[in-house]
């Protein structure tokens, strides 16, 4: 059986199409387990209505503690041998749980989506469909998209969860799902991936538009960083380390730190790390890196591997920080003009 976890806040606008996507399943081999995370709207008469319909629906309530919270909730009830996570503004095909018991001969399936967008442009985020692979694998053949991050888009087998006692950090409101996906790949062998778009995503709604504190970027790229050194493979260490130098690079650029701070935090990542392996594996794995680098973050990331002193590090910096100052501001004076 398929335990689905939806967390709901306010969610009255979208709920009852992410329903209705569950109650016309091909396949009933499932559970819905409704979170309702203090609604003050009418999320609950909502749920309460699929439930007196449909025993497949089950409703908890609690006071309003966040999504984490609520997913860990899901987890406590969940009783099916796999466990999927569903964001309540989002809907999923009427195939999505025949297709994920079809394909859930693995430790964790990622299967496809279609993120849509306000203005009607519609895109597929695809995975090729492959057996028994490594999350090593799913990594490198990303092109364009951090499809990993998410949990949406996955299933995961219960029995694994709850014998590493695997939960969503209550602590931060961004990036939980994927320090959760994360920790749980530590104990994954066998990988499979589709290529049916299953899943529908809203992108630009609820906390998908928001961005990260700094007090969560610290969390989050501490957090990512301690993961990756747990990891047997050593290739998979070294690519989440440059996740966090290029996250680093993000807090700079979403304006919740200076370039000289992100530059210190991320080089104290690599003074702990072996700069001579990353450089292999960057060399090792001519993946497309065009979702980590942008020209702007190539030369944060040179200066942060760099062998220089650190006086010739300092003014490379300088001469960088005055080039993004730079460019802001010449953009700025366009937009006066």
């Amino acid at each position: 059986m398929l335990s689905i976890i939806i967390p709901i806040y306010n969610s009255e606008i979208y709920l009852q199409r992410c329903l209705d996507s569950l109650a016309s399943q091909t396949d009933k081999n499932f559970e819905v387990i409704l979170i309702d995370d203090g609604s003050t709207d009418d999320s609950a008469n909502i749920c309460k209505h699929y439930c007196l319909n449909d025993f497949n629906f089950k409703y908890y309530y609690q006071k309003n503690a966040g999504p984490s919270t609520a997913r860990n909730i899901g987890l406590k009830y969940a009783q099916g041998e796999f466990i999927s996570f569903i964001d309540s503004d989002d809907f999923v095909s009427s195939s999505y749980v025949e297709k994920i018991l079809k394909n859930m001969n693995c430790d964790i399936l990622f299967f496809s989506s279609i993120h849509q967008k306000a203005d009607g442009k519609d895109e597929k985020h695809s995975y090729n469909n492959r057996a028994d692979i490594t999350f090593l694998n799913v990594l490198l053949e990303q092109n364009q998209y951090w499809d990993f991050v998410y949990t949406w888009n996955k299933c995961f087998k219960r029995e694994i969860i709850i014998s590493h006692n695997l939960l969503f950090d209550e602590n931060i409101s961004h990036a939980e799902d994927e320090l959760f996906t994360l920790e749980y790949t530590k104990y994954t062998n066998l990988v499979n991936t589709i290529n049916d778009a299953i899943y529908f995503y809203q992108v630009g709604i609820g906390i998908s538009k928001e961005l990260p504190s700094l007090d969560e970027f610290i969390i989050i790229n501490n957090s990512i960083s301690e993961i990756a050194n747990k990891f047997k493979d050593k290739d998979i260490s070294h690519y989440l380390n440059f996740r966090v130098i290029n996250y680093w690079f993000n807090a700079y650029l979403y304006q919740r730190c200076g370039y000289f701070y992100a530059y210190h935090q991320a080089k104290k990542l690599t003074n702990t790390l072996d700069k001579k392996e990353l450089k292999r594996f960057l060399s090792n794995y001519s993946y497309d890196r065009h979702i980590t680098l942008s020209k702007r973050t190539e030369r944060f990331e040179k200066i942060v591997l760099s062998d220089s002193s650190p006086i010739i590090n300092k003014l490379r910096l300088l001469w960088l920080a005055f080039y993004e100052w730079q460019k802001i501001a010449i953009k700025n004076m366009r937009h006066k003009i």
